[in-house]
C-alpha cells in the first residue's frame, strides 16, 4: 500500500467517510439485532452507497483500500458482554465473526507501513448480494508471521519478542476469547511495523489460520500521519 497521500477535497471526502464506516462498526456492533445473522444484510443499503463513493472492493465488513487497518479490530474490553456465534457468520478475520461492541486498534488516521500485500480475497455469498450473507471467506496474504510456542515449558512472558539489544520488547496480545494458558502455539502476523493478527492453526485445511486476537509492539516508532 502506497504511504504518500496529498490533500484534495476527493482525499478529504475519502478520509471522512473511512472514519465514518470505523464509527458506523463500533456502534452498530453494539446493538442486540432480532436475527444476528443480519448483521451483513443490515448493513448492505449503506455499504453500496459508500462503495459508489469509493470505488473499492468490499470484503465481509472491510474495504480493500483500508484493509490493513480495518483488520485491527477487537472487542471492547469496556464492554463484556462478547460471544461467538454457534453457527457461522463470517470469517475470523471478520469484525461480523463475533458478538459484541468493535473498536480499532490504531486511529483510522493513523498510516503506519504496511507490512500485508493481499494477492486474493475469497469471499462467498449466500444471495446475490456481495455485501449480504457470508458462507465463507480467506484472505490471501503475503506478510511477516512469526510463531511462538510454550511447548519447551516456557511461559508467554519469555517468549516476547526481543529488539536488538537483547532486551524485551514490551507487547500487548488482545485474544477474543480466553487467555494465553489456552494456547500452546501461536502466529503473530504482522499487518504494520508494530501490530497485527494474533493466529492459530486452523484445525481442518492445512498451512490455513484463523484469527483469535491482535497484538501491539509499544515503543515502535509510527510513521506519518494524514
Amino acid at each position: 500500500m502506497d504511504s504518500h497521500h496529498y490533500y484534495s477535497p476527493e482525499s478529504a471526502l475519502l478520509l471522512e467517510t473511512r472514519e465514518r464506516w470505523i464509527e458506523i462498526v463500533s456502534h452498530y456492533s453494539s446493538r442486540d439485532l432480532t436475527f444476528p445473522k443480519d448483521k451483513f444484510p443490515a448493513l448492505s443499503g449503506l455499504g453500496h452507497n459508500y462503495q459508489r463513493v469509493w470505488k473499492v472492493a468490499y470484503y465481509a465488513g472491510m474495504w480493500k483500500s483500508t484493509l490493513c487497518k480495518h483488520l485491527m479490530w477487537f472487542l471492547s474490553p469496556e464492554e463484556g458482554n462478547h460471544s461467538k456465534p454457534l453457527t457461522y457468520r463470517a470469517p475470523s478475520w471478520s469484525w461480523a465473526s463475533v458478538d459484541g461492541r468493535i473498536s480499532y486498534q490504531t486511529p483510522v488516521s493513523w498510516v503506519g507501513s504496511s507490512c500485508i500485500e493481499l494477492k486474493q480475497a475469497l469471499v462467498k455469498f449466500k444471495g446475490a448480494d456481495p455485501m449480504g450473507e457470508v458462507t465463507s471467506g480467506a484472505l490471501i496474504l503475503y506478510a511477516h508471521v512469526q510463531c511462538l510456542s510454550t511447548q519447551n515449558g516456557q511461559s508467554w512472558e519469555e517468549l516476547l519478542p526481543k529488539n536488538a539489544e537483547g532486551f524485551n520488547t514490551y507487547m500487548t496480545i488482545m485474544l477474543d476469547f480466553g487467555g494465553l494458558k489456552d494456547f500452546k502455539h501461536l502466529w503473530l502476523l504482522y499487518v504494520t511495523e508494530g501490530e497485527g493478527l494474533t493466529l492459530k492453526r486452523a484445525p481442518t485445511v492445512m498451512e490455513t489460520y484463523e484469527r483469535v486476537g491482535v497484538f501491539r509492539k509499544i515503543g515502535v516508532e509510527e510513521t506519518k500521519q494524514y
